[in-house]
């Protein structure tokens, strides 16, 4: 009877509750392996313990509001390697017990205010591999818990301090190869680092890209007086003429 019980124990790890057709749920450790099986979208039918969700290296290019709603326990979530462009905001909301976040390896352009809202457990978030060119000054309410971010590998030029001190947490942020303009709009996120690493934070550091004469530089070894303040809002709309004094001119 021993190897009978073997052979149904690994009969129901492979066709445990409600398990998409494509995938392999394992009940001992409440994982479902969704991985390489050229999905779309986020599988229907999973079943509701699952505490691992494999999706890495699928053709996933949406992830609808409700896509999580039936895996509410899930706590590490694998979606990198798939062809994400936007992640809605609200998509993970259900999540509430979601630590570990991969969205690495995808086409991500922009990420929202509030995309990440109401994930209380959420420890490390990992966005490296996209073509980001934009983060919000907010990842939402309620992420103050974030321990690691890396947002290594995009095409990020700036980054909001008001971003980062919303993540009081903070022990290791991942900054390599974006295209950083070392100019005037960088110099809080210097002051930042330098804070975030006098408090014992990680990082592999800000190398500036432009202007020309800072480019491969280091951005904490750029001394303050080099960066100057910025002008204004308002002096660079008077030195551009004001919006009240230009012309209707279109450009296509």
């Amino acid at each position: 009877t021993g190897d009978w019980l073997l052979v149904w124990s690994v009969l129901l790890a492979h066709t445990a509750h409600g398990c998409p057709d494509k995938c392999l749920c394992h009940t001992a450790s409440k994982t479902a392996d969704c991985k390489n099986r050229g999905f779309t979208e986020v599988p229907a039918r999973l079943p509701p313990e699952i505490q691992i969700l494999q999706l890495q290296n699928n053709r996933i290019w949406r992830i609808n509001q409700n896509a999580f709603t039936a895996t509410p326990l899930l706590k590490i979530l694998d979606l990198s390697n798939n062809s994400l462009s936007s992640v809605a905001p609200g998509a993970f909301q259900k999540l509430r017990y979601l630590q570990v976040l991969n969205l690495t390896r995808n086409s991500i352009h922009y990420v929202e205010n509030k995309t990440f809202s109401f994930l209380p457990h959420l420890k490390e978030l990992d966005l490296s591999s996209n073509s980001i060119i934009r983060l919000p000054e907010t990842f939402g309410n309620g992420t103050g818990n974030i321990t690691l971010l890396s947002v290594k590998h995009n095409k990020l030029q700036k980054m909001e301090r008001i971003l980062l001190e919303s993540l009081p947490n903070l022990k290791v942020v991942l900054f390599k190869d974006n295209p950083w303009q070392c100019n005037c709009n960088i110099f809080s996120l210097k002051l930042w680092l330098e804070s975030f690493l006098y408090r014992g934070g990680i990082s592999d550091g800000i190398i500036c890209s432009a202007p020309g004469i800072r480019k491969g530089k280091d951005l904490l070894k750029v001394p303050y007086e080099l960066f100057g303040a910025c002008p204004a809002r308002a002096a660079r709309l008077a030195l551009a003429g004001g919006p009240e004094q230009r012309g209707p001119l279109r450009h296509g």
